[in-house]
């Protein structure tokens, strides 16, 4: 699990020029963006920007995205606290914890799920961190740029299916 920062990394140096690096957290976090669900609202759905159903998809989506972004940041910064501290995912399996565990998502609103504080405790006891390392994590996610492509694309990806 890797936060990407574009910059030019040295530990790349001899790796293959095959080697794709996304410009973002991972490969899912390509398939969750905007222009992909217009894509497939109008190919898979007929749904085209001159249908009256068009501009409502999209505004829908931006704001479940929003929602789900705001809702995800307790999440994603306690991911990249892991991160810092360790390469090891022994301590938290965040690739275990279903989305829909964390999130109830409809195209009508995103609602924490009853889950929610429980598996958030959980990681933050794992990983031994405060309220204020938090919100100290989040004010820093919060700078590196787009979340939709800076946070866990997984979590990304499923909220992405669960709207469609």
């Amino acid at each position: 699990m890797f936060f990407v920062d574009n910059d030019y990394d040295e530990s790349l140096e001899g790796i293959s020029p095959d080697l794709y690096e996304t410009p973002c957290y991972s490969i899912e976090n390509l398939y969750a963006q905007k222009e992909v669900f217009q894509d497939i609202i109008q190919a898979e759905f007929g749904i085209n920007q001159a249908h009256e159903d068009y501009k409502r998809c999209i505004d829908d989506y931006e704001k479940r995205c929003e929602e789900f972004v705001q809702g995800m940041e307790e999440f994603n910064a306690l991911a990249y606290m892991r991160r810092q501290k360790t390469d090891s995912n022994s301590d938290v399996k965040f690739g275990s914890v279903k989305t829909s565990h964390l999130f109830d998502i409809s195209v009508h609103q995103i609602v924490k799920s009853s889950h929610y504080a429980e598996e958030i405790e959980k990681i933050k006891k794992a990983l031994d961190v405060t309220d204020t390392e938090l919100t100290d994590s989040i004010k820093k996610l919060r700078i590196l740029g787009d979340p939709v492509v800076k946070y866990r694309g997984k979590n990304q990806l499923d909220f992405f299916c669960s709207l469609l």
